[in-house]
């Protein structure tokens, strides 16, 4: 059966274009977080305890986040979408292709190209404490994809969200065929359409966990197995899902690599991950995203960004993790910014702190006529302004 029609029997009513960039969230103000980009700070403040900083996310139109407890913190997001832009369409993106094969999946051969300087001002001193690192970023303008250890499997915390999303929109919503259709009962416009969006757009952890279960059958086991099923076959091969959100004393864990984040949000840009119209939705859902704090916090005016992160703090046996990946859109041209940090040593506010400045950095490179400016007021402000909450975790969000 062909996908597009599985769709429409899945109760799939989407665009066949992408949505609109222009529509897609507010443009973030110069000022939000570069002037608070100083020297990155000493120590990440740590949670006291794993039940103090379990937190679900809930959307919030004025901009604050509802805690378990009921107590109302300021997410400090911006950009977010409404329903109604995420159900515009978007032109057309034209797939830019190159000659060369060198580079296995994508026909492009990789260099260092701006990493080179990125590694030395920033990754050189942070892997010189221990910590590890990996970038990878896509120019559509040039084609070009530069990558510094994108190949290096990495643990995901939420990042792997963006997987498990994929995987439902191939077995569940668009399924190739009958033999590889998962049956769900639920029309799409009602649970599962919800679960996808809090799962993406505000981290909800037991929403991730409640989509491996469906994919399973009710069984997260054997959900999970489709999840790395789903990255097999499009060839994310560091990407493994190997525990339950929020599980306590696991054997295995969920890990990614930049190469493999690059890869599906290319697919997704371009309309081939799944199809056409499953992208055009999986990219809608990005865009709507509440957690804006690390790439998106820095972009210049009319930049929109669709993003998904993933962090955990030190202290409950599961790493220490900073993360994000985005897919990123300006009038004068779009790329992709791939960043994971691991074994941070508690030093989560930094790592946040050290992913901003590359993602100003990759706006110059990519685009210094609309980034320069920025970017300059970026590396030379020594303030320490004010920051957003922090807004997700593993023990929260993943």
């Amino acid at each position: 059966m062909h996908r597009n029609n599985v769709c429409q029997m899945a109760g799939l009513s989407l665009a066949l274009a992408f949505l609109a960039a222009a529509g897609a969230a507010a443009p973030v103000p110069a000022e939000q977080i570069l002037a608070g980009l100083g020297a990155p700070q000493t120590e990440a403040e740590k949670p006291e305890t794993a039940a103090e900083s379990e937190t679900e996310y809930m959307p919030s139109e004025t901009g604050t986040l509802l805690t378990e407890n009921g107590t109302v913190k300021e997410t400090g997001t911006t950009g977010t979408v409404s329903e109604t832009d995420t159900e515009s369409a978007m032109e057309s993106v034209t797939e830019s292709t190159t000659e060369s094969a060198e580079k296995a999946g994508s026909g492009r051969k990789a260099s260092l190209g701006p990493l080179k300087e990125i590694q030395e001002r920033y990754l050189k001193e942070r892997e010189a404490r221990g910590e590890k690192w990996a970038v990878s970023i896509l120019d559509f303008n040039t084609d070009e994809l530069y990558e510094y250890n994108a190949d290096e499997r990495m643990q995901s915390a939420s990042v792997i969200k963006v997987f498990i999303m994929g995987a439902v929109y191939d077995r569940i919503c668009c399924p190739e065929d009958e033999a590889s259709a998962i049956i769900y009962e639920e029309s799409y416009e009602g649970e599962l359409r919800s679960l996808l969006e809090d799962m993406i757009r505000v981290s909800d952890n037991q929403a991730a966990n409640r989509l491996v279960e469906i994919l399973g059958s009710g069984d997260f086991e054997k959900g999970k197995l489709i999840v790395d099923e789903f990255c097999r076959a499009h060839g994310f091969d560091q990407t493994h899902m190997g525990r339950r959100f929020l599980a306590e004393n696991p054997t295995d864990d969920n890990y990614t690599s930049a190469g493999d984040c690059c890869a599906i949000l290319e697919e997704i840009y371009r309309g081939t991950l799944v199809n056409e119209e499953a992208s055009g939705k999986m990219y809608g859902i990005l865009q709507g995203q509440t957690l804006q704090y690390k790439i998106p916090s820095v972009l210049p005016e009319g930049y929109f960004c669709a993003n998904k992160t993933g962090e955990m703090p030190e202290g409950y046996g599961l790493g220490c993790i900073e993360n994000d990946v985005a897919i990123v859109t300006s009038p004068t041209g779009n790329y992709i910014l791939a960043v994971l940090s691991n074994e941070l040593g508690g030093r989560n506010e930094e790592a946040q702190q050290v992913i901003q400045h590359i993602s100003a950095d990759t706006a110059v490179a990519l685009l210094p006529e609309d980034a320069a400016e920025k970017a300059d007021k970026a590396d030379k402000t020594d303030k320490a302004g004010d920051k957003p909450e922090k807004e997700e975790s593993e023990t929260a969000a993943g």
